[in-house]
């Protein structure tokens, strides 16, 4: 009996380049495209889809409220 390891691509969201997964991808799988360094995470495998991977974000602190003031009271002369 032979064996076919046959490598499975997906199209990058980004780059719209072929990424190689290897012969066994897994739902969830989460990767950096090689062309562009997107985060990205496969959502599908019949056909393989891959699309940006948002946990990187998710638990992102550096934006407070704090950095987000109004300063409408101002009384500044460029009109902003």
């Amino acid at each position: 009996m032979t064996t076919i390891n046959k490598k499975m691509t997906a199209i990058c969201p980004d780059c719209d380049k072929d990424i190689n997964l290897g012969p066994r991808p897994t739902m969830g799988h989460k990767l950096v495209c090689p062309y562009c360094e997107a985060y990205l995470e496969l959502v599908n495998l019949d056909p393989p889809e891959l699309t940006w991977d948002m946990g990187e974000f998710d638990d992102d602190d550096d934006w407070d409220d704090d950095d987000w003031s109004d300063d409408d009271d101002d009384n500044d002369d460029d009109g902003w």
